[in-house]
């Protein structure tokens, strides 16, 4: 890391680096005199105009061009076997428990985890982000979360993209964390960029800069890989997918202020909040399941995220929600179980008249929250203007139950849920 400091400011700043005990050196100063040059040992080893080494090679052109995707919609949708399919949404890949990935590294070292990656009664239940106390007895920390959809960058890059950022937001908005106070870096993983792929691209940057138009949220570092190709001696041709990965990190001012994912209670309120448009199901796990894509995927409003993402903090920090998900990859369903691993508990869900249930269920709108708010809360009262409504409420029955219009859809036990929930990673792992 090279770092510009004030001659008046460089004795302090080696003793702040001693004291941490990190190597820092004095490489040079700026002259004004728009040259970059070097000695060594006395001799002057280099000496170049800034201008030529910024502008002095010629600049690549290359032709840009995205072709719209099209992937069919699926036209005619199978009446669900409910509980089948609940437990192959959690199943799936996307949504599968990751713990015995995340169990052979020591996420707890020198016990400066604030925020674990698994917490609740069997400590099983997934959060959303990863927050840290690094100075033990501060009550200061830092958060870090990610978001990445590969499906929904291969359908329309501008919106996948968006679809990254908002979820990397959303993780650590869940977790309770300050909008404001998050900064984002960018991971483009590219195979190497002919004319289509570099139009995807622009479409991916155009995203980001719209994100932190609407959001305020800078992009402080980022990296990238443009030549993912793989070609063998004997022609073969194997591209990576185009994938822009976000993180997002801050500091946290108090991190006894945040929240885990895990239901707390029963007899609570369960409610969803932000805005999301359940036709927009392309891309999803519940489309995979039926063997489709579809084109229809999520689109969002960087300056009504920023809204939810506002109202969501607000909320966590005065103490007003036991507990808090994101939606993401599985829907609400996916959320809904994993806050009842946590918990160790069972929920009971009330699909709105009008909507289809396989739609409210599994849309994957990022930027979007379940919340567990105490049985006598107004969500309204604690979310104000933004989308809000409450869709059921917590059980000691160890069952996740759904019904519209009266009608019972399935009551599905959690330890089956679980079950297909974890079996994924233990025959990778062979556990």
């Amino acid at each position: 890391m090279v770092l510009a400091v004030d001659p008046e400011h460089a004795g302090r700043l080696m003793e702040i680096c001693r004291g941490y005990n990190v190597e820092a050196t004095v490489l040079g100063e700026f002259t004004g005199d728009k040259c970059f040059s070097a000695t060594y040992e006395g001799q002057v080893v280099m000496n170049l105009e800034m201008e030529f080494l910024h502008n002095g090679l010629p600049q690549r052109v290359m032709n840009a061009a995205w072709r719209p995707a099209c992937f069919a919609e699926p036209e005619a949708v199978p009446a669900a076997d409910w509980e089948d399919l609940y437990c192959r949404v959690m199943g799936h890949l996307n949504v599968c428990s990751k713990e015995p990935i995340v169990r052979l590294y020591d996420h707890g070292v020198q016990g400066t985890s604030a925020l674990p990656p698994f917490s609740g009664i069997n400590g099983d239940g997934p959060n959303d982000a990863a927050i840290m106390a690094p100075i033990l007895g501060k009550p200061y920390g830092m958060v870090i979360s990610h978001g990445l959809n590969p499906v929904l960058n291969m359908i329309d890059p501008y919106h996948g993209s968006l679809w990254a950022a908002a979820e990397a937001v959303s993780n650590a908005i869940a977790s309770g964390v300050n909008p404001r106070d998050l900064m984002l870096m960018d991971n483009f993983i590219w195979p190497f960029p002919d004319e289509e792929l570099l139009g995807a691209l622009d479409l991916a940057v155009d995203a980001c800069v719209d994100f932190v138009r609407g959001t305020g949220m800078p992009f402080i570092s980022g990296k990238d890989s443009l030549s993912s190709t793989y070609r063998g001696k004997d022609g073969t041709v194997i591209k990576i997918p185009p994938i822009l990965c976000i993180s997002a990190f801050g500091r946290v001012p108090d991190v006894s202020r945040t929240v885990s994912a895990d239901f707390k209670k029963t007899g609570t309120k369960i409610v969803l909040a932000g805005y999301r448009n359940t036709a927009e199901m392309a891309g999803s796990v519940y489309y995979d399941l039926l063997g489709h894509i579809g084109n229809n995927l999520p689109k969002l409003s960087p300056t009504a995220l920023m809204h939810v993402f506002e109202a969501v903090y607000g909320a966590i920090n005065s103490g007003k929600l036991l507990a808090c998900h994101d939606i993401s990859e599985g829907g609400v369903a996916a959320a809904l179980a994993e806050m009842c691993f946590g918990g160790d508990m069972g929920a009971q869900v009330i699909i709105p008249e009008g909507e289809l249930a396989e739609n409210f269920l599994f849309n994957e709108t990022a930027g979007c929250f379940l919340a567990e708010i105490p049985a006598d809360s107004n969500p309204s009262d604690i979310f104000g203007d933004i989308p809000c409504q409450v869709i059921g409420k917590t059980t000691d029955r160890k069952v996740i139950a759904a019904e519209q219009s009266g009608k019972t859809l399935f009551e599905t036990r959690l330890d089956r849920l679980r079950a297909a929930w974890r079996q994924p990673m233990k025959e990778v792992f062979r556990q």
